[in-house]
Protein backbone atom coordinates (compact mmCIF):
# COMPACT_ATOMS: atom_id res chain seq x y z
CA UNK A 1 0.00 0.00 0.00
CA UNK A 2 2.42 2.59 0.98
CA UNK A 3 4.77 1.26 -1.25
CA UNK A 4 2.42 2.18 -4.19
CA UNK A 5 2.33 5.71 -3.37
CA UNK A 6 2.29 7.96 -6.71
CA UNK A 7 2.88 11.11 -5.84
CA UNK A 8 5.59 13.30 -4.39
CA UNK A 9 3.29 15.56 -2.30
CA UNK A 10 1.83 12.57 -0.84
CA UNK A 11 5.39 11.28 -0.21
CA UNK A 12 5.97 14.34 1.23
CA UNK A 13 3.25 14.04 3.72
CA UNK A 14 3.84 10.42 4.84
CA UNK A 15 7.77 12.24 5.83
CA UNK A 16 5.86 13.92 8.57
CA UNK A 17 3.20 12.17 9.47
CA UNK A 18 3.26 9.62 12.50
CA UNK A 19 2.51 5.64 12.47
CA UNK A 20 -0.39 6.58 14.97
CA UNK A 21 -1.85 9.04 12.28
CA UNK A 22 -1.95 6.85 9.14
CA UNK A 23 -5.01 6.70 8.42
CA UNK A 24 -4.73 10.18 7.17
CA UNK A 25 -1.79 9.08 4.77
CA UNK A 26 -4.35 6.55 3.96
CA UNK A 27 -7.07 9.02 2.74
CA UNK A 28 -4.43 10.97 0.83
CA UNK A 29 -3.61 7.56 -0.90
CA UNK A 30 -7.44 7.07 -1.38
CA UNK A 31 -7.17 10.73 -2.98
CA UNK A 32 -4.24 9.06 -5.47
CA UNK A 33 -6.25 6.43 -6.40
CA UNK A 34 -9.48 8.74 -7.09
CA UNK A 35 -7.23 10.98 -9.03
CA UNK A 36 -5.48 8.21 -11.62
CA UNK A 37 -8.52 6.35 -11.78
CA UNK A 38 -8.31 3.01 -9.16
CA UNK A 39 -11.58 3.17 -8.09
CA UNK A 40 -15.53 2.92 -9.98
CA UNK A 41 -18.90 3.09 -8.53
CA UNK A 42 -20.54 4.49 -6.05
CA UNK A 43 -17.92 5.50 -3.85
CA UNK A 44 -16.10 7.08 -6.31
CA UNK A 45 -19.19 9.83 -5.77
CA UNK A 46 -18.98 9.64 -2.08
CA UNK A 47 -15.09 10.02 -1.93
CA UNK A 48 -15.62 12.98 -4.90
CA UNK A 49 -17.92 14.73 -1.90
CA UNK A 50 -16.37 13.77 0.70
CA UNK A 51 -12.73 14.32 0.26
CA UNK A 52 -11.99 17.98 -1.32
CA UNK A 53 -14.35 19.11 1.49
CA UNK A 54 -11.87 17.58 4.06
CA UNK A 55 -8.71 18.13 2.16
CA UNK A 56 -9.02 20.82 -0.30
CA UNK A 57 -5.45 21.85 -0.51
CA UNK A 58 -4.78 18.33 -0.63
CA UNK A 59 -6.99 17.08 -2.87
CA UNK A 60 -5.61 20.40 -5.41
CA UNK A 61 -2.04 19.53 -5.28
CA UNK A 62 -2.34 14.98 -5.73
CA UNK A 63 -4.97 16.08 -8.48
CA UNK A 64 -2.85 18.63 -10.05
CA UNK A 65 0.25 16.50 -9.61
CA UNK A 66 -1.39 13.22 -11.05
CA UNK A 67 -4.17 14.46 -13.37
CA UNK A 68 -4.33 18.18 -14.10
CA UNK A 69 -6.96 17.87 -17.03
CA UNK A 70 -8.80 16.06 -14.70
CA UNK A 71 -8.52 18.48 -11.60
CA UNK A 72 -9.42 21.02 -14.07
CA UNK A 73 -12.61 19.27 -15.50
CA UNK A 74 -13.58 18.63 -11.80
CA UNK A 75 -13.09 21.95 -10.65
CA UNK A 76 -14.96 23.35 -13.47
CA UNK A 77 -17.97 21.69 -13.14
CA UNK A 78 -17.81 22.22 -9.13
CA UNK A 79 -17.61 25.93 -9.81
CA UNK A 80 -20.54 25.86 -11.94
CA UNK A 81 -22.60 23.57 -9.55
CA UNK A 82 -21.71 26.16 -6.88
CA UNK A 83 -22.96 29.20 -9.12
CA UNK A 84 -26.06 26.92 -9.92
CA UNK A 85 -26.89 26.46 -6.26
CA UNK A 86 -26.29 30.14 -5.26
CA UNK A 87 -29.17 30.97 -7.72
CA UNK A 88 -31.62 28.40 -6.90
CA UNK A 89 -30.76 29.62 -2.82
CA UNK A 90 -31.88 33.07 -4.31
CA UNK A 91 -34.64 31.78 -6.38
CA UNK A 92 -36.38 29.97 -3.04
CA UNK A 93 -35.28 33.44 -0.78
CA UNK A 94 -37.51 35.32 -3.16
CA UNK A 95 -40.31 32.71 -2.96
CA UNK A 96 -40.20 32.74 0.67
CA UNK A 97 -40.57 36.18 1.06
CA UNK A 98 -42.77 36.49 -1.54
CA UNK A 99 -45.29 34.10 0.34
CA UNK A 100 -45.09 35.57 3.31
CA UNK A 101 -46.12 38.90 1.99
CA UNK A 102 -48.98 37.49 0.79
CA UNK A 103 -49.42 35.46 3.65
CA UNK A 104 -50.09 39.17 6.03
CA UNK A 105 -51.87 40.40 2.99
CA UNK A 106 -54.14 37.79 3.89
CA UNK A 107 -53.58 38.08 7.71
CA UNK A 108 -54.36 41.67 7.44
CA UNK A 109 -57.73 41.49 5.02
CA UNK A 110 -59.33 38.78 7.28
CA UNK A 111 -58.52 40.87 10.62
CA UNK A 112 -60.44 43.82 8.77
CA UNK A 113 -63.24 41.57 8.00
Amino acid sequence: MYSEIKSEFVKNELKKTAWKDREYIEDLIKIEELATGVWKGVIVFHWTNHFPRKYPQHWKAIWQELNPKEYKEWFDRVQKEEKRDKRQEARWKKEEKEELQQEKKEWQKMKEN
